[in-house]
């Protein structure tokens, strides 16, 4: 049995639909378990081993890459926009003060350092001077004034936010709020599209379930 990660997010839900239907109308068996969650709780869910394979963080990959493997190919990426990662301002970035605060999504840890990578590269900021607070968990939003943090709206806060959040945010862009999507400053800096996540294997499970992870990358592969 393999245990797989699935983001609960509903611009990866195309992958999942298709993996489970192909299990059950296909192969006619079920060889996986799916573990529902953010990017975030998945990356901490491959580490601590409590499931074998994941979409997850192109960073947690960099720090563990020695006890983990990749389906080659096989990302979910953007060559533009991604439209699901937006940091939203009620003033432009260039005009961010030094000691500016930043509130971020606790659901990632891609985006949060590709924000870092931008203003540092882009905007030539001194990350050491500004405070990025995350967000709770179950915070709530406030269109308005802005995310809620320690039980509190912020007035005329900047916030990154993913996913679903961020898909139903900029839909209802609040007054005066600008919306930048990361991966598109990312490729008018670089040129290049922005790789979010790997599909990062734990290499014992592999070692183990060869066969099971061989009809899952197919399976992957067709998906796409």
């Amino acid at each position: 049995m393999i245990r797989i990660g699935e983001i609960n997010y509903l611009n990866v839900y195309p992958i999942y639909y298709y993996l489970k239907k192909s299990l059950k109308n296909v192969h006619k068996t079920n060889f996986m378990n799916f573990v529902s969650g953010s990017p975030a709780f998945l990356n901490r869910e491959l580490e601590s081993g409590n499931i074998d394979i994941s979409p997850s963080s192109s960073f947690y990959y960099i720090l563990n890459h020695k006890r983990s493997c990749i389906f080659p190919n096989l990302s979910i990426s953007s060559k533009k926009k991604v439209k699901s990662i937006y940091l939203f301002s009620p003033k432009p970035i260039e005009d961010f003060n030094e000691n500016e605060t930043i509130y971020v999504t606790p659901e990632t840890l891609t985006s949060v350092n590709l924000l870092k990578v931008l203003l540092a590269e882009i905007y030539k900021m001194d990350l050491n001077k500004i405070k990025f607070t995350a967000l709770k968990p179950d915070g709530k939003l406030e269109l308005k004034l802005g995310p809620v943090a320690g039980g509190e709206a912020i007035k005329g806060g900047i916030f990154l936010h993913i996913g679903n959040n961020a898909l139903k945010l900029i839909k209802h862009i609040p007054e005066g709020y600008f919306a930048y999507d990361l991966a598109d400053l990312w490729h008018g800096y670089t040129g290049y599209p922005f790789v979010f996540a790997l599909f990062i294997i734990n290499k014992e499970s592999y070692d183990k379930n060869k066969d099971e992870f061989d009809i899952l990358k197919s399976l992957l592969i067709k998906a796409k």
